[in-house]
Parts: structure tokens; sequence; C-alpha cells
């Protein structure tokens, strides 16, 4: 199937796949895509308006500064995708997102609700996550250099294996999130303390 057949408002996919199918800079609107693969496909700077995508699997496709706007999410898997710049913030739902061995570099999650949502072995530097609903995510091995979570709820969160984030204790919700050793360390340089070797 041609990116074009894609691009019909209106137009329902299930169970479908699409191999290294060109979207590249393409606007879908109002497209909905049930139980579908895809592998090799290619959506940078698409726009990807008021679609929906539920338990659809993706591998290996390029979402570079791809927009979400008014679309939903829910049940979707990413693996080794390229998402550098995506703006998901944008959409009206995302729901059980999981994301392997991802780059997410400058992606924008700021205010979104993520419920559910998993990182495993992914870098997420310079991603915006500022006042987003991160309750119960999971960010596992990732690397999170410059990732901003200023005023985001990180309640309950597992960040175990994670490294090079820095987050503002006093500007971020963390009761019973979990950390590891060494890099929960980073969590003391707000407060103006100096720590030191025994």
């Amino acid at each position: 199937m041609q990116a074009l057949d894609l691009m019909n408002a209106g137009s329902v996919h299930r169970d479908a796949e699409f191999k290294e199918l060109d979207a590249k800079g393409l606007e879908l609107v109002d497209v909905e895509f049930d139980a579908c693969r895809f592998k090799d496909c290619a959506f940078p700077g698409a726009s990807l308006r008021r679609s929906r995508f539920t338990d659809c699997r993706f591998e290996g496709c390029d979402f570079t500064a791809a927009k979400f706007t008014g679309s939903r999410l829910r049940g979707v898997f990413f693996k080794d995708c390229r998402a550098g710049g995506a703006n998901w913030a944008a959409s009206s739902a995302l729901d059980d997102l999981t994301f392997t061995h991802c780059l997410l570099d400058h992606g924008a999650f700021a205010g979104a609700k993520l419920p559910r949502l998993e990182f495993d072995d992914c870098r997420l530097r310079e991603a915006d996550f500022s006042e987003s609903d991160l309750r119960s995510s999971v960010f596992k091995l990732c690397d999170l250099r410059g990732a901003r979570f200023f005023g985001a709820d990180l309640t309950g969160a597992d960040l175990r294996g994670s490294f090079s984030y820095e987050i503002n204790v006093f500007g971020t919700k963390i009761k019973k999130a979990r950390f590891s050793l060494p890099e929960a360390v980073s969590l003391l340089r707000g407060l103006d303390i100096m720590l030191e070797d025994s």
C-alpha cells in the first residue's frame, strides 16, 4: 500500500502490515489503525492529526520531528525507532506506550498525561517532560542527559538503571519513585549541601 492510500480522511486499517512505507512530510488526518504492524517505515516531519493507533507495533521506523496533534495512541509498541524532536504533547491521549531501544532526543512530552508509559534502554537527551503526569511510569536503563522534569509528577515512577538525569526535588513530585545508586546522588545537587567521602 502506498502512503497516498493512507491519506484519505476517515480511512480505517485493521490487522494490516506496512513495510518501508514513505510518509515523509505527509499529513494524515482522521485515519484509524487497529492492530497494525509497521516495519522500516518513514514518517519524518509527518503530521498525524486526529488519528488513532490502537495495539499497533512500529519497528525500525522514523518519526523524526513528527507531530501527533489530537491523535490517540493506546497499547502501542515502538522498537528500534527514531523520533528525535517528535511532538507527543499535542496528542489527545497517550496510554500504555512502550519504547524499546529508541532514540527520542528532544522529544516534547510537556504537560501530557502518560499513564503506563515505559521506556527501555532509550536515549531521551533533552526530552521535555515538564508538567507531565508520569505516575508509575518506567525508565529502564535510559540516558536522560538534559531531560526536563520540572513540575512533573513522578509518583511511583521507576528510574532504576537510568542515568545522567537531574531532577529538582522541590519542583517535582517524586514520592515513592524508585532510583538506583550511584545515579540517585544527582537528586542532592539542588539541596545546596556538600558531600564528602569519609
